[in-house]
């Protein structure tokens, strides 16, 4: 037998018999690196965290502080299979995390999910939110027609109104003005000029008036005015005579009744426009403003809102009122607290049909949010400082109202002068004593009023939470966007998210998808089914693979409303949802068969090199497989013990290296590029790959040679990083001693060097070498004398990286290695 150097270490492929794989291959690689060629041992893991609860975990989460100045992982466990999306949010401060597998679908916060002690989360809200279950009720009151006090139109047609009582009506509201008849007049002829005398009356040159003479014979008609005075104004007939002056006339005032759009001046004022002649301001009372247009059939809704924006599904309409618009409607029996159970709601959004809509259109009318708990306030020079329990949702100017506070100079209605954070805001309270910190239980009443103009209304202050529908129509805007926002199903499993902000989950053999950037909101239509259950689902290049118990399967498209579904060819059903992980070239799973990768709209067998479906089946319990992926490596667990795929994307290094480190369930941080998991049922939390820690032993075996003749294998050499530094031989002092010497070369040695013959050589479970010598440095050691065999193979375990490994009849035939 010639001399041969082992180097390029490769890991194992189980389906290639011992004596077939390459130089470099090997039975057992353990506790191994091999990335680089030499073996390199791992690191001992390290103990970072406990998760304060014992037990089986099956699933491992970290949570970062979202406090920038904080350097901090939070880590979470779960003894049930929970999947977890974190979406793109603007409110990124919150750290949203979505989950399902732990009773009905989640969602939590840093903060929530961290408000109390171990184990965590402690806190989280349904995904979902509440069905409304309350009809409201929408009662009109009646418009009372108002009557005039004065009148005055402009030059442009613009006229203003002065009315005798409060018109209760909103800017923009479609008013009908009438009873305006005529305006009494006297006049004379001389010729064809008629000269007309109304006191003060305002009309220009220019005006176009309608006269109609009631004495005199004057001809009734409409008019031009040529000459206008303060008092007169004159205009010419068509026939000539001469009449005196005492004559009566009427100006038509019929163009001031009109239906139209109102302007409010102030509560007793409004202008409209109506072309006409100009009218100086006079006294009239017969006139009259009604509502104006057509009685139509008006219908109210609410919805649950969240101040994260979530909407529900709408409540059922209130009884058809039939009202004009600008009528005043009190809207009662809407719900006076959030729905039960668990939940971030914190107000309703009140909704109503629109004149001119269709019967299924609803347009928002107002947010309403419940009164919000205080939990403490402060006063220092003249800025209050209040926190709330919930956030506030509110912004610079609103006004709002406090009562039941500690320090009584609190209570009362103010206006926010800046926003600190979500739960926090300042007002102003100059001239008013300084107040230390306190732990306050007031409550703070949010303004509902239509504009900042109008009086503020406190809704839910004394206990009414009625609301009053005074608003115009062009302040109801927006339309229900949530009619089909269901919850997701309470059994959802496998929460993952796709493109363009889709939230996707399974229950049996059906997909569900959420709405695009609305992950509260799964509506049914989007549902999609398949012929087997779904173990899992994977995005994949902008398409999205489902993963079933037999053939997986291909969904297409960017809208849930229009994706498409397709069956795609290989039959690889996966059979461990924890088995899948994102790879750089694809997702990986585990199937009967092996090792399945999903790169494109294909899946390939990763494995086919190194095992078949027998050897895959005999050295692991595919059903059991927990993996993850790290530093381009697939690292699984399963129920004996754990691999690593090496170097899967250069098929021609891909191989396998087994671990003594076995995990239940793993996490990797994406930021600082470390791995976590946990390994028993203490609870406590490892980093895995750790350089600071002591190096794990790892132990390989050497494919099993075989020599044409009996040969007699005698020296040996393990190169080595043996404390940091590479020895030499002085060849010829070896050879003059090498056979009559009989001492051990190496003493306290962190390499032990086993020798493997004859059938121990094939059997990759033997662990009776016919040789054992330990290593201390990179020196040529003498390997026993008096055998001769045609099978051998070697094996190493060190705690040092090991660069090759020499073998040869003599210590002169490993020279020229």
């Amino acid at each position: 037998m010639t001399a041969v150097k082992l180097q390029k270490f490769l890991g194992t492929a189980p389906k290639t018999s011992p004596e077939l794989l390459p130089d470099n291959g090997a039975q057992i690689a353990k506790n191994a690196k091999i990335y680089s060629g030499d073996l390199i041992p791992y690191p001992q893991p390290v103990i970072v965290d406990n998760l304060g609860k014992t037990g089986e975990i099956r699933t491992l989460y970290g949570i970062r502080n979202p406090d920038p100045n904080v350097d901090e992982i939070v880590f979470i466990g779960w003894d049930s299979i929970v999947d977890i999306a974190t979406p793109a949010a603007d409110d990124f401060e919150d750290r949203k995390f979505y989950y399902t597998g732990d009773g009905a679908p989640k969602v939590s916060t840093f903060d929530l999910a961290t408000s109390g002690g171990k184990p965590y989360p402690t806190t989280a809200y349904d995904l979902g939110l509440p069905l409304p279950t309350i009809k409201p009720t929408a009662t009109p009151s009646d418009f009372t027609p108002v009557s005039t006090s004065t009148v005055t139109r402009d030059a442009s047609g613009n006229v203003t109104l002065a009315l005798r009582e409060t018109h209760n009506l909103k800017d923009g509201a479609l008013a009908r003005v009438s009873g305006f008849t005529k305006l009494d007049g006297t006049y004379g002829r001389s010729g064809t000029t008629i000269t007309v005398t109304i006191n003060d009356h305002g009309i220009s040159v220019g005006d176009s008036v309608f006269l109609r003479f009631t004495s005199g014979g004057a001809t009734t008609n409409q008019y031009t005015v040529t000459e206008a005075t303060t008092n007169t104004f004159k205009c010419t007939d068509s026939v000539s005579s001469f009449i005196g002056s005492s004559n009566t006339v009427e100006l038509d005032m019929s163009s001031f009744n009109i239906t139209t759009e109102a302007t409010i001046i102030d509560p007793a004022t409004i202008s409209y426009f109506s072309p006409g002649f100009s009218l100086a301001e006079r006294a009239i009372t017969d006139g009259k403003v009604d509502l104006g247009g057509q009685i139509q059939a008006r219908s109210y809704i609410y919805t649950w809102f969240t101040p994260w924006l979530e909407e529900s599904i709408n409540s059922e309409p209130s009884d058809a009122i039939f009202i004009k618009e600008g009528q005043i409607v009190t809207i009662t029996n809407l719900p006076t607290a959030p729905p039960a159970g668990d939940n971030f709601v914190r107000g309703i959004r009140l909704y109503r049909t629109l004149a001119g809509t269709t019967d299924a259109d609803f347009f928002r009318l107002s947010t309403l949010w419940y009164p919000n708990n205080v939990t403490s306030s402060v006063r220092t020079g003249g800025v209050s400082t209040i926190t709330f329990e919930y956030p506030h949702s509110r912004i610079v100017g609103d006004r709002f109202r406090l009562s039941g506070m500690t320090e009584g100079s609190y209570n009362g209605e103010h206006e926010i002068a800046s926003v600190v954070d979500s739960h926090t805001i300042t007002f102003d309270q100059t001239g008013v004593s300084d107040s230390p910190a306190l732990t306050d239980s007031g409550t703070f009443y949010y303004d509902v009023a239509e504009s900042l103009e109008d009086t503020p209304r406190y809704w839910g202050f004394g206990g009414d939470y009625s609301f009053t529908d005074d608003f115009s129509f062009r302040s109801v805007t927006g339309v229900l966007p949530s009619e089909n926002y269901e919850a997701p199903p309470a059994d959802l499993q496998g929460l993952v998210l796709l493109q363009n902000n889709i939230l996707a989950g399974f229950v049996g053999n059906d997909v569900y998808f959420s709405e695009p950037g609305q992950y509260h909101a799964w509506p049914a239509a989007y549902k999609r089914s398949f012929d087997s259950n779904i173990v899992a689902i994977l995005p994949n290049s902008g398409n999205i693979i489902i993963l079933t118990e037999d053939y997986p399967y291909l969904i297409s498209g960017n809208d849930p409303a229009v994706f498409t579904q397709t069956r795609l060819t290989g039959r690889y059903p996966c059979v461990s949802r924890q088995s899948v992980s994102f790879t750089s070239v694809g997702a990986v799973y585990a199937s009967h068969d092996g090792l399945i990768l999903v790169s494109a709209t294909t899946p390939q067998l990763l494995t086919r090199i190194f095992h078949s479906s027998e050897s895959w089946n005999e050295s692991v319990d595919p059903t059991t497989l927990v993996g993850t992926t790290f530093k381009d490596k697939y690292f699984a667990s399963y129920d004996t013990g754990s691999l690593v795929l090496e170097e899967f994307v250069d098929r021609q290094r891909a191989s396998i290296i087994d671990c003594d480190a076995s995990f239940t369930a793993a996490w990797y941080d994406s930021i600082d590029n470390d791995l976590y998991y946990v390994a028993d049922e203490t609870g406590s939390v490892y980093r895995w790959d750790d350089d600071t820690q002591p190096a794990q032993t790892m132990q390989w075996r050497s494919k099993t040679f075989i020599t044409k003749d009996y040969v007699n294998l005698g020296a040996a050499r393990v190169i080595a990083d043996y404390n940091g530094s590479v020895g030499s031989s002085v060849w010829g002092a070896l050879d003059e001693n090498w056979d009559a010497s009989e001492e051990k070369w190496n003493t306290n040695d962190p390499i032990t060097f086993k020798l493997f013959l004859n059938g121990e050589a094939n059997d990759v479970a033997s662990t009776s070498p016919y040789f054992t010598t330990t290593c201390s440095n990179d020196s040529i050691f003498r390997l026993p004398a008096g055998f001769k065999t045609d099978t051998m193979c070697v094996e190493i375990e060190s705690s040092v990286r090991v660069r090759a490994i020499h073998l040869g009849p003599t210590p002169t035939s490993l020279k020229g290695l």
